[in-house]
């Protein structure tokens, strides 16, 4: 064993077979990625060079901002409500795909106005596994997208994409929209993921009454 390296021999005394090396979990490496490899031992013996093995972290996290003009809301049409989606790959190969919701309400357009007449509000994505990652916005009513910033990501006409890596721990990206429907009264609402006037066919009457009231608002992970 030599400083920051591991060195399993020549072969001697290895029996032919496939040898599964695989990094041990511990407290310097707590929250990353473990390596492992498989090596084939037989007559010819066998020397194995992975270079520098550098773990990469399990997870990071990925902000998303939408904002938009104050004076350009009219709670008469409803709170203005956006779906903030992101989708991907991570380095293990295993596909995600996230939603969030931004309203918004009355008390938060008072609160979060700036200076320069535009509100924002930011979603936070936690724990996404490390990977590469696609930032967009679902269409909604009267709102379309006039620009789009990042930190950490490329812009490509209306999504950011998100290529991760170990040094970098910022990723974000600032969604601005504009009102070009100003026409009717309308209202919009979205049900975030919650369960709502749950009813059952069969079963005891009182427990099942019980079981909706129990469960009435519960978000749906949670039950």
């Amino acid at each position: 064993i030599y400083e920051k390296d591991v060195n399993f021999g020549s072969g001697k005394g290895f029996l032919y077979d496939t040898y599964l090396v695989e990094e041990q979990s511990c407290t310097a490496n707590k929250g990353y990625i473990l390596e492992s490899f498989e090596v084939t031992i037989n007559e010819n013996g066998a020397t194995v060079d992975k270079g520098t093995l550098q773990n990469l972290p399990k997870t990071k996290q990925i902000t998303l901002t939408k904002r938009i003009k104050a004076s350009d809301i009219n709670f008469k049409n409803g709170d203005p409500i956006f779906i903030l989606k992101l989708t991907g790959t991570d380095y293990a190969g295993k596909s995600h795909t996230y939603y969030r919701q931004v309203r918004f309400d009355a008390a938060t357009v008072k609160k979060n106005t700036g200076s320069d007449g535009y509100v924002s509000l930011s979603e936070v994505f936690k724990d996404i596994p490390m990977g590469d990652y696609v930032a967009t916005e679902e269409e909604t009513g009267r709102y379309k997208l006039s620009t789009l910033t990042s930190q950490g990501g490329t812009v490509s006409g209306e999504h950011v994409t998100f290529n991760m890596t170990p040094a970098n721990d910022t990723y974000n990206a600032t969604f601005t929209n504009f009102k070009y429907d100003w026409q009717y009264y309308t209202h919009t609402d979205v049900v975030d993921n919650k369960l709502t006037n749950v009813r059952f066919l069969g079963g005891c009457s009182g427990n099942t009454q019980g079981v909706s009231k129990l469960v009435e608002g519960m978000d749906i992970d949670e039950v």
